[in-house]
């Protein structure tokens, strides 16, 4: 089978039928078996009159027989040419490859195509869809609108947010009235000799003792209030529930003559919020622990 590489998308090619002469030898008879003929002969009429055999005639040479033999080849043309504008099977211009198919006249294509002899052909293009499927739609997800924000203080459903509400919180086997009397006891534990006995004179006090001991400020502060604040929600189911119920909502201490804890602006100035934002990280570690 010939090389069929130029048949590839996009080449033009022309199909050729030439006729190529094939010598062809006749069948000759060696001179050594006409002499083996004729001395058998002689063996067996040996006693016998005849008339002498006729010489040997050395053949003539006879003429060579030629036979012709149809080949198809196919020349890939230097780009596309309509084939219309063949007249002649010869390609005007010099062929870049070609190469001959004996035997043959049409090759069949993909398809059910075939090339006919003195015709230009180009390869099938591949197989373009005019109408090309619509890429797949994706759904949108609709975004969760932005809950409006929660103020909370005393007089609120949410009043028992606050650290001083009714809610006991256990410690390491002590109960104390209110996470604020937890708080203000913090500050003088572990005892020692100088502040033996303040942090249980903290727990059975009403009210807090805010104030004293270390600044209500600093990370340090804050990080032991959330812990504090974390043990009353988490030991107190109902509370706990209700904090979650507040969704994704900004929590606001809605005490305007608190610049720190609450959302001020009683002064012109206005406030941190700490406690709504300390409460929101409490409601996403209480979030977590319900999932598990």
């Amino acid at each position: 089978l010939p090389d069929l590489s130029m048949l590839e998308p996009g080449n033009t090619f022309v199909v050729e039928e030439v006729e190529v002469p094939v010598p062809v030898e006749p069948p000759q008879q060696p001179q050594q078996q006409q002499q083996q003929k004729q001395q058998g002969r002689k063996g067996l009429f040996s006693g016998m009159k005849r008339k002498p055999p006729p010489p040997l005639v050395e053949p003539q040479p006879q003429p060579q027989l030629q036979r012709t033999q149809t080949q198809t080849r196919f020349v890939l043309l230097p780009g596309p040419v309509s084939a219309s504008t063949f007249s002649d099977p010869t390609p005007t211009s010099a062929p870049i490859s070609s190469a001959p198919l004996t035997g043959t006249t049409d090759v069949p294509l993909t398809g059910g195509t075939s090339i006919t002899p003195g015709s230009a052909h180009t390869s099938p293009q591949p197989h373009s869809d005019p109408h090309p499927p619509h890429s797949p739609t994706i759904p949108t997800i609709p975004t969760t609108p932005t809950p409006p924000p929660i103020y909370f203080n005393q007089s609120t459903p949410y009043s028992g947010f606050l650290n001083h509400s009714p809610y006991t919180v256990s410690y390491e086997r002590t109960t104390y009235p209110t996470a604020t009397h937890l708080i203000e006891a913090m500050k003088f534990l572990p005892e020692t000799e100088e502040n033996k006995g303040v942090a249980e004179m903290i727990r059975r006090e009403v009210g807090s003792r805010s104030g004293e001991g270390e600044e209500e400020s600093g990370e340090e502060y804050l990080d032991m209030m959330e812990q504090i604040m974390y043990y009353k929600f988490h030991q107190h189911s109902d509370l706990s529930d209700l904090l979650l119920s507040t969704g994704n909502a900004q929590l606001i201490y809605n005490d305007p003559s608190d610049s720190f804890w609450g959302v001020g602006g009683a002064n012109g100035v206005p406030g941190q919020n700490e406690l709504g934002n300390l409460l929101e990280r409490v409601r996403e570690r209480v979030r977590v622990d319900r999932m598990r």
